[in-house]
């Protein structure tokens, strides 16, 4: 596992530039040019082969995560009842893992929020390897809040998923004790909080 120091420069330096002088989600403008829109902070985390996590930012708006959400319930396969009698879900459109980008955010990745309904500020994970993969993002940057003090300071996602969608992996949250809660391939919840830990969560486990 890649120690805490190390991801905190991994995350720190490349984040930086997404300090901005209003702080916190930044108003845009919608295609229009006439209503503002809230963009909030993508983070971006491919667990490699290697174990070295492959991290990129972007910013995205609710509207652009609510497209990418309708995409992705649209692309999925039906639920079917499989030989062994359980459900067995798909999602044929999406990338399969030899497929997906480092940088992508789409088809397979796990989509983790710190707003219930999915959407907020975003951390998206995929593991690009072939063991069980796991992610410590307690000193993942989930947003730069500057002004009032000087300098911008960071909030951090350790504990802090208000709602996720899980992609083609399962896994595990976990706050790095006994508290563990489970999730499927396909898992949806849009407000995951109370005995299921998430919102206390700081790592998640994602399998091949």
């Amino acid at each position: 596992m890649i120690s805490r120091r190390l991801l905190g420069l991994i995350w720190a330096v490349p984040l930086l530039a997404a300090c901005s002088a209003a702080g916190g989600p930044e108003p845009t403008q919608t295609a229009s040019g006439t209503e503002p829109e809230t963009a909030y902070m993508r983070t971006v985390v491919h667990l490699g082969p290697s174990g070295a996590p492959v991290v990129t930012t972007e910013t995205v708006t609710a509207s652009e995560q609510l497209t990418r959400r309708e995409a992705r319930e649209h692309s999925r396969a039906p639920a079917t009842t499989g030989a062994s009698g359980l459900r067995v879900e798909g999602c044929p459109n999406c990338d399969p893992p030899g497929v997906l980008q480092p940088t992508s955010c789409d088809g397979s990745a796990l989509w983790m929020f710190d707003q219930t309904g999915l959407t907020g500020n975003e951390l998206c994970v995929f593991n690009a390897g072939t063991t069980r993969g796991v992610l410590d993002y307690s000193n993942i940057i989930r947003e730069w809040v500057c002004g009032g003090a000087p300098g911008c300071h960071p909030y951090w996602w350790g504990g802090a998923v208000r709602s996720f969608y899980a992609g083609s992996q399962s896994g595990e949250f976990s706050d790095g004790g006994w508290q563990n809660y489970w999730f499927t391939a396909w898992d949806e919840d849009p407000s995951p909080g109370g005995p299921g830990y998430v919102d206390s969560a700081t790592e998640v486990y994602l399998d091949p």
